[in-house]
């Protein structure tokens, strides 16, 4: 897997088999509360072709309004910002096609879980 992009970061991790099993991009261009446009995103397609290759993958997405807000960050789709600390909300997985790649908005970070 190969990043050619300024501002995305991309880690890839596998398994003791050599497979990959997770990816983690981040998409560090920030996206502020002033920011007139409409937020952007950068397409990331994956090269996984070969034999075994995963078919699908679960996406998971830690996110926020705005670069510069104090609240409303959640990790897929739920929030640790309640008066205990405790987790709040309903996980929110995407299901993917590989071959479809995956779009990371501006401020955003996503982990890819792979399925053959």
């Amino acid at each position: 897997m190969s990043i050619n992009h300024s501002r995305l970061a991309g880690y890839a991790f596998y398994g003791d088999d050599g497979r990959l099993i997770r990816a983690l991009f981040i998409n560090s261009q920030a996206y502020f509360k002033s920011t007139t446009s409409q937020r952007g995103s950068i397409h990331v397609d994956l090269d996984l072709g070969g034999s075994g290759a995963p078919s699908t993958m679960n996406v998971k997405r830690l996110s926020v309004p705005h670069a510069d807000d104090t609240s409303g960050l959640t990790w897929g789709g739920q929030t640790y910002e309640t008066a205990d600390g405790r987790v709040s909300g309903d996980v929110d997985l995407e299901s993917v096609n590989a071959l479809d790649g995956i779009d990371v908005r501006d401020t955003e970070v996503v982990l890819l879980s792979f399925s053959s």
